[in-house]
């Protein structure tokens, strides 16, 4: 599927994706919550389910949204193509796209991917 969104951020004269330490922060914490979707996770179990291992992860995600020092960071990801909010109700919980997906194996080659797991993420602030 065409992603427009990552096509008109990557493209003028070359192919060139520019993204901060914030965005690339925010794409690998967003690329450890695939596991989540894909076990059937949803906006609703992600924002207020609580259960076992999943609770200090899943508070992380909720409190990321609202950070002032992530907020660039996903207005940067969303606005290239490379994140979406698969529920408008809640903005800071994140899915990536397939280009999303890409750039983060990508960025995992460069040594520049920080891997972060239900258990090793920070605390929210």
């Amino acid at each position: 599927m065409e992603n427009t969104l990552f096509r008109d951020a990557v493209t003028s004269t070359a192919f060139n994706l520019s993204l901060s330490r914030n965005m690339i922060a925010m794409l690998c914490e967003t690329a450890a919550w695939e596991p989540f979707w894909e076990a059937g996770g949803t906006p609703k179990k992600a924002r207020y389910h609580f259960d076992g291992a999943e609770a200090h992860a899943i508070t992380r995600l909720v409190a990321m949204g609202g950070r002032n020092d992530f907020t660039t960071g996903i207005r940067g990801i969303v606005s290239r193509g490379l994140a979406y909010a698969p529920d408008k109700r809640w903005p800071g919980i994140l899915r990536l796209t397939d280009a999303g997906k890409h750039v983060v194996e990508l960025l995992k080659i460069a040594g520049l991917a920080v891997e972060f797991t239900a258990v090793n993420l920070p605390e929210a602030v």
